[in-house]
């Protein structure tokens, strides 16, 4: 997961996402990340923010940054 989370947060610049997609991004970042180093992180808010990810990256499916993502993204979710 926190591979994931590191390659996401340094390619997010070559996803041309619209400034708000961008932003609801970073959030569900750190989200996941506070859920990471709690004592009892709650998985449903990390499926809940890993099913975003989808949701966003699925947006920008045309550049082979965001289908490298969601090829990662997918064993997470599943």
């Amino acid at each position: 997961m926190k591979e994931f989370l590191a390659g996401l947060k340094g390619n997010l610049s070559g996803l041309g996402l619209q400034l708000e997609a961008e932003k609801e991004l970073k959030a569900e970042i750190v989200t996941i990340e506070t859920q990471i180093d709690s004592p009892k992180p709650k998985l449903f808010i990390i499926g809940e923010c890993l099913k975003s990810f989808q949701r966003i990256l699925e947006s920008v499916a045309g550049t082979v940054i965001a289908n490298q993502l969601l090829t990662g993204l997918a064993p997470l979710i599943h």
